[in-house]
């Protein structure tokens, strides 16, 4: 049986803007089993909480849009957070966002890496990895 998703207009909207696909809980479970690291632990782009809420305290979520920020992320754009913070692990699931729609700071940051939005994520998280 195939599931049609249905969005309103300012879902629409958040989905280009942000990039939000919200992780079904049962990937959650997975994922979180998978974490082999003890220490620190980062959710980059934690949106409603669903890694947090199974991850432990000190762990730290962050999240740009503040309508969905859960009480223990901290409202704040991923790529403004300092690489000066370093994490054991770092877990969740990226924005798609078109890389047309990626703020001009951002892409400036990252151009000579390469264009491929994906990419640019998950370097700014190993650049955040304590053991990189």
């Amino acid at each position: 049986m195939k599931q049609e998703l249905v969005f309103n207009q300012s879902e629409t909207c958040k989905i280009k803007n942000f990039g939000q696909v919200f992780t079904p809980h049962r990937i959650v479970k997975l994922m979180i089993n998978l974490i082999k690291n003890k220490g620190s632990i980062l959710e980059p782009s934690a949106g409603t909480g669903s890694f947090l809420n199974e991850l432990p305290e000190h762990a730290i979520g962050l999240e740009i849009d503040r309508s969905i920020c859960s009480k223990r992320s901290i409202n704040m754009d991923f790529f403004d957070y300092s690489i000066e913070n370093k994490f054991d692990t770092i877990i969740g699931n990226p924005p798609y966002v078109r890389f047309q729609d990626i703020e001009f700071k951002t892409k400036k940051n990252y151009m000579l890496i390469c264009l491929i939005k994906e990419v640019i994520f998950i370097f700014s998280s190993l650049k955040k990895l304590s053991s990189i």
